[in-house]
C-alpha cells in the first residue's frame, strides 16, 4: 500500500474528475485530528485519498494528500449510502416550504434514494443540488489499515513542516 504525495488541491482535482467519469461508490469521511488538523478519507473502489490540512484562514488551507491502492477498504467501511452530488427539483423545494415538518424527511429520503450524478450534467436552472452524505468520523483514518495511521502520521510531519515554513504563526504561540 505505497502511497503517492500530492498537494491538497491536487488529490481535489484529481478526485472531481473521476467523480464526474463515475459517480457512483464514492464514501467521504471527514474529522478534526487531535492537533487540529482536517483529516478526510475518500475512498472509490480500491482508491482511497488521504487529505490532510489546515485552514489558514476562511478562503485559503494548505494541505497534503496520499493516494493509495487497497482492495479491501470499501469492505471495511460502516454501511452508509453514496456520497456524491444530486439535483433536487424546484417544486420539491417548494413542497418543503410550505409543509416543512411532514415533507421535509421524506425529501432527505429521496434525495439518498437517489443516484449521484456528474456535476457536468447539472443544469444552472435546477432548484437546489445536494451534495454528501459526508459522513464525521472521530478518527476516519481508523477505518482502514494500520498502515494508513503511519501514513496519517507522515501526511501530519509534511503538513507541519510546510506550516513552519509558510505560516509559523499557526504553529508557535503569540507572545
Amino acid at each position: 500500500m505505497a502511497g503517492k504525495r500530492t498537494t491538497a488541491e491536487e488529490a481535489r482535482r484529481e478526485i472531481l474528475e473521476k467523480y464526474n467519469r463515475d459517480p457512483k461508490g464514492w464514501r467521504v469521511f471527514s474529522a478534526k485530528d487531535p492537533k487540529g488538523y482536517y483529516d478526510l478519507l475518500i475512498i472509490h473502489g480500491s482508491d482511497v485519498w488521504m487529505i490532510k490540512e489546515h485552514h489558514i484562514n476562511p478562503f485559503k488551507s494548505v494541505g497534503y494528500a496520499l493516494k493509495v491502492k487497497d482492495r479491501k477498504a470499501s469492505s471495511s467501511l460502516p454501511n452508509t449510502p453514496d456520497f456524491g452530488f444530486r439535483p433536487v427539483p424546484q417544486d420539491r423545494l417548494e413542497e418543503v416550504l410550505r409543509d416543512p415538518e411532514d415533507s421535509l424527511k421524506k425529501l432527505i429520503e429521496e434525495i439518498m434514494d437517489t443516484r449521484p450524478v456528474p456535476l457536468s450534467s447539472l443544469a444552472n436552472d435546477m432548484g437546489m443540488i445536494v451534495q454528501g452524505p459526508m459522513i464525521h468520523y472521530m478518527r476516519p483514518v481508523g477505518l482502514i489499515s494500520q498502515r494508513s495511521r503511519e501514513l496519517d502520521l507522515k501526511l501530519r510531519s509534511e503538513l507541519e513542516s510546510i506550516l513552519m515554513k509558510r505560516y509559523p504563526q499557526t504553529i508557535i504561540p503569540y507572545l
